[in-house]
């Protein structure tokens, strides 16, 4: 076995990247890349900063007979019949040449299926095409597509690779190679090939006939995900329709022909078995059960995973799902069984027109729809596959990378098979489908291939398997033979040693930066490999799906970072801020990391260390920094979501969240209104400009005053309770004036938490039979709900919406619904890190400063919970804004009557939120702060000093106090960054400690996470804490030891200006 040995590449060579495939694998780690040089965030962690101009692009290239972006896979050309199967909502390729995710790309191009779950594999092409036809055009990235299939990548003498495509044609000179060579389909072996070139059908799905020689019958053999698109492709592709009955949940669809599908096809698999149906919808406390438990994989020690250990807490986990939604029925021996044992086909009288296997298939069909919408007890095998995609992330995150006990492995892989076929079935939508063709005598399902047919007319539909090898390395002997390996390009890398595959599994072995091992088990440098070429080692891979485990943003990190070492000069990035930028290497990090989700204008900032010490030396340490540019894409993202439901729909920003007048002056720009919680506040966005109709009054204590001001500008009053009501209608009597007035409900419901703001809607209503309404107007409703919970706002609603019907039955306008606040945010892109965090602060020892201040558990309750910790914000949340929206106006509504003026009543026609607030023409407005702010705002303080407590806990100390970065969560959650001016002090030695302010109590923590300094921390060197413009910055913030205030700039065109409303009584503390 000859090894190869490699040494480093020259500087030059070390900026160029060769890839070899071009479907959306590699395409998501060249959107990794682009974001780290443009100066993005990346997912999981790391440099922060650019490293390369515009003028200095790194070069790429990029081989693949198929067309870049949607590879073979993903043709935009594929017949519409043929739907994703997996959510289009975690597609998400933007970067700063494509900004847009999936869902937001086709709603900007008004795709008629932008809001399907499962959209056409077609359309999804064409995102893919349209991101690679931005990255081909980056700044940063200098990107050639070489349309060629290698078959070798060789290692020279220079310490670089060598490229060689089937032409014969040689590329030299490559300082790193990336290997995502994903299913490796042939051009022109499509699905609709295969399928075209076996039947002989000609011309395009739906047109032309078939062949003369066909028999009428086609054999697909294969029922996996491609077999089903091969069924709809020669039915619905060939002309069929369907019609549909019922409601969605228990629809049933019937297929109308077209007469010119097969007579029959059928379906031939081994098992003959039908993957399960996966559920429309999956309740979030279903994830809860499971991940409470399975988050206890992944601290199981790597030599026990796979062990019994491991097996139990599995089960543990499907048990405590089965009590949850069939209490009693499942014993935990039962379920161990079903998963452990092969699934065979049981034979069934209730339909005698079908054949035994067709049979059991329509029964699993029809069975598995009934559960998954309740309309019968869930089963074994339907427990474990909401145990396996619930729990997928902590099952494959125990397993990365780590050993293999044979006895263990060989369980799992059998095990796999089961439950990936119950977990990660077509949508609903498919099945239906099926289950008509079936009914209809259509489609067959069958272990053996009908004997009149020909292996001829048999379709393959059984797709490569993940890995490199056809089987798995054998456990005993040397390393596989090169037949073992049927692709020329792997089967040359295990050749030459550059790569390894461990025994029992069938991927290669990659380190955690996706280096390559070579078989002495050691790093191949520059050979990186991603996606399905490493099942195994890696469990799961999803062609879609970039973020579940890390790995295309792993390699970007280690590209980024190797062209920091290469640099020969100082890196450089536009912007409009004055200075000159210098790159920013990661000088903090949280021990266990929190990467914050910033901004490019951020980044720009702190990419010049020397224009942040010009700022704080001018407006003294800390200070406040804001953007207010992302104002105007969060305001959208919401307004969108109600548009495409036709809702009439109005943003008030939180004035609360942040109080500079800048921001009321960005928000008003935007056409959203403003919530005021203050005198001071309202009468600010008063002379701002902003007409009193798009102002809400809600302050908690409202004084006569106040009161005045509001009623003389027509400003919506939120009422929260009789007295304030009392007040409120005496003044509008002594003025004259008309009060526009809002209830405030308090919700009453058992699903809901009790509320100290407003009063029950009969209370309301009881107020409304005793009071003179001759100076009121009774505009609308408002409630205000803790926390974040989409379920709990539906709810509200629809008692809001039923209020709503009550006052406008006594004659009152009652035009809009307020739901207040509470719109979701995220502050970091890696929900791995979020649960990693957790689960570290949860084993962190009694008192330890491991990882928090004296081993502070922040609130912990459950650290494999979504929210870990009630006092503390989820700064990491996956739906966010628009899609939280989409969820709450899209829940089902309670059917309530309308009077038809007939003395009897009917139902409404409504069935969702949206409807009924549609129908009844009434307005939803929202209150956002923080979720409004995401990406406005940023705080800057200068180190102070370094020294450690009386028992050795390493300190940093910042000019700043704990009230200037707090809201009322017990910490700031996120990694904050260090930049060192030219000016700043000599660091000291690499170490870790915590971050101190200028309080004089023991408790003066700015934060009471420990950070990493890799390069030691300096006096002088500066701390910015990102994102921090929603309440962090103002919400708390105390002048206590006559300490004054922080300063707020804004940007402003290109200059940094101080906030109007920073006045000198404002920095001295002054709350007049």
């Amino acid at each position: 076995m000859v090894v190869s040995m490699r040494t480093d590449a020259r500087p030059d060579s070390c900026r160029r990247v060769a890839v070899v495939g071009a479907g959306p694998k590699a395409l998501a780690a060249l959107v990794e890349l682009e974001r780290l040089l443009a100066g993005e965030s990346w997912s999981t962690g790391g440099d922060r900063g650019p490293v390369l101009g515009h003028d200095n692009q790194v070069p790429v290239s990029v081989w693949d007979p198929a067309e870049a972006g949607p590879g073979a896979v993903w043709d935009p050309a594929t017949p519409v019949p043929l739907i994703m199967n997996v959510s289009a909502s975690i597609v998400d390729l933007s970067c700063p040449s494509f900004p847009l995710s999936y869902v937001q790309w086709a709603q900007s191009h008004e795709c008629a299926d932008a809001r399907e779950q499962f959209p056409p594999r077609a359309r999804m092409g064409e995102y893919l095409r349209a991101v690679w036809g931005a990255l081909s055009a980056s700044p940063w990235l200098s990107v050639h597509h070489i349309a060629q299939r290698v078959v070798s990548v060789e290692p020279d003498a220079q310490g670089t690779w060598t490229v060689v495509d089937e032409s014969g044609a040689r590329s030299g000179g490559w300082g790193s190679v990336l290997l995502a060579t994903g299913h490796r389909t042939p051009v022109g072996c499509g699905v609709y090939e295969q399928v075209r070139d076996t039947v002989g059908m000609s011309g395009a799905p739906g047109e032309g006939d078939w062949g003369e020689d066909d028999c009428g019958e086609v054999v697909i053999r294969g029922a996996a995900l491609t077999g089903i698109d091969m069924v709809l492709l020669v039915t619905e592709g060939r002309g069929g329709q369907w019609v549909t009955r019922g409601h969605e949940g228990s629809s049933e669809w019937e297929y109308v022909s077209s007469g010119r599908e097969p007579r029959v096809v059928t379906l031939l698999s081994r098992s003959g078995i039908p993957l399960s149906p996966k559920p429309q919808h999956t309740p979030g406390h279903w994830g809860e059960v499971v991940r409470s438990v399975t988050c206890q994989l992944v601290d199981v020690p790597p030599t026990e995973v796979l062990t019994q250990r491991w097996w139990d807490i599995l089960l543990d986990a499907a048990h405590s799902l089965a009590h949850h939604v069939a209490p009693d029925v499942l014993s935990r021996q039962h379920l161990w069984d079903v998963l452990t044992q092969p699934d065979h086909i049981t034979p069934s009288g209730a339909v005698p027109a079908f054949d035994p296997v067709s049979a059991d298939a329509l029964a699993r069909m029809t069975t598995h729809l009934r559960m998954n919408h309740g309309d019968q007890p869930p089963d074994a095998q339907w427990v474990w596959g909401r145990v396996w995609n619930l729990g997928y992330r902590d099952i494959i995150g125990s397993l990365n990378r780590g050993p293999r006990p044979r006895a263990g492995w060989e369980l799992f892989r059998h095990v796999a098979v089961n439950a990936e076929r119950w977990a990660y079935g077509p949508p609903e939508k498919t099945v239906r489908k099926l289950i008509a063709l079936t009914q209809r005598g259509l489609l067959r399902w069958a272990v053996t291939p009908p004997v009149a047919v020909g292996e001829e007319h048999i379709v393959p539909a059984v797709t490569q398997p993940a890995g490199v090898l056809t089987h798995p390395r054998p456990w005993e002997g040397d390393t596989p033979t090169p037949t073992d390996a049927p692709d020329p390009l792997w089967r040359s890398l295990l050749t030459n040693g550059d790569v390894t595959v461990r025994p029992g599994e069938r991927g290669i072995l990659t380190d955690h930066t996706t280096t390559c091992i070579n078989a002495n088990g050691t790093p191949t440098h520059g050979l990186h490999a991603l996606g399905r070429p490493t099942e195994d080692p890696i469990i799961g891979h999803d062609t879609l799906n970039h973020t579940l485990h890390g790995d295309c943003a792993a390699w970007a990190a280690t590209i980024h970072t190797r062209l920091h070492t290469a640099a020969t000069t100082p890196a450089r990035y536009p912007h409009t801020m004055k200075g000159t930028p210098v790159s920013t290497p990661l000088l903090c990090q949280g021990v266990t990391p929190l990467t914050a989700r910033t901004e490019p204008w951020m980044t720009a900032l702190l990419t010049d260390p020397n224009q942040c010490a010009t700022l704080l030396d001018t407006y003294g340490s800390p200070l406040n920094i804001h953007n207010f540019d992302p104002l105007t894409r969060n305001i959208t993202e919401l307004t969108n979501t109600a548009s495409h439901h036709g809702i009439r729909f109005a943003v008030y920003v939180a004035r609360k969240a942040n109080k500079t007048l800048n921001l009321v002056t960005a928000a008003h720009t935007q056409g959203a209104g403003i919530d005021v919680a203050s005198t001071r506040e309202l009468r600010q966005t008063l002379a701002a400009g902003v007409p009193g109709p798009r102002i809400v009054f809600s302050a908690a204590i409202k004084t006569r005053d106040a009161i005045t001001d509001a009623l003389r500008n027509n400003v919506t009053i939120s009422l929260d309770n009789l007295d304030e009501a009392h007040l409120v209608t005496t003044t509008a009597h002594t003025l004259g004036l008309t009060a526009h007035i809002a209830f405030r409900l308090a919700i009453t419901d058992p699903h809901i938490a009790p509320t100290r703001f407003g009063l029950p809607a009969t209370d309301w209503l009881t107020w409304l039979t005793t009071t003179n309404h001759t100076h009121i107007s009774v505009d609308g409703l408002h409630f205000h709900l803790n926390g974040y919970s989409a379920t709990e706002r539906a709810t509200a609603l629809r008692h809001a919406i039923t209020t709503i019907d009550d006052l406008r039955a006594r004659g009152c306008p009652a035009s809009f619904i307020d739901m207040g606040g509470g719109v979701p945010m995220s502050y970091l892109d890696n929900g791995e890190q979020w649960h990693q965090f957790w689960a570290a602060v949860d084993r962190q020892p009694a008192s330890s400063c491991e990882v928090t201040w004296r081993g502070d558990r922040l609130g912990l309750v459950d650290a494999g919970a979504d929210r870990p910790s009630p006092s503390v914000y989820p700064y990491y949340q996956d739906v966010v804004r628009g899609e939280w929206l989409e969820n709450i106006v899209t829940s089902p509504v309670a059917a309530p009557t309308v009077h038809d003026g007939h003395g009897s009543d009917r139902p409404t026609p409504d069935t969702t939120i949206a409807d009924a607030l549609a129908s009844r023409d009434i307005e939803l407005r929202c209150e956002p702060g923080r979720s409004m702010l995401d990406g406005c705002g940023m705080t800057l303080a200068r180190v102070m000093f370094r020294k450690h407590t009386s028992d050795g806990v390493p300190l940093v100390g910042l000019a700043m106090n704990r009230t200037q970065v707090r809201s009322t969560s017990v910490d700031f959650l996120v990694d904050p960054v260090l930049v060192r001016p030219t000016d700043a002090g000599e660091p000291n030695e690499p170490g870790s400690g915590f971050f101190v302010g200028a309080y004089c109590i023991e408790e003066e923590l700015l934060a009471r996470r420990r950070f990493v300094f890799p390069q030691g921390v300096a006096v002088g060197d500066i701390v910015a804490f990102p994102n921090t413009g929603g309440y962090l910055m103002h919400i708390v913030e105390s002048a206590s030891h006559q300490i004054p205030l922080a300063a707020n700039i804004v940007a402003t065109g290109d200059r940094w200006e101080l906030d109007p409303g920073d006045t000198s009584d404002a920095r001295a503390g002054s709350t007049n």
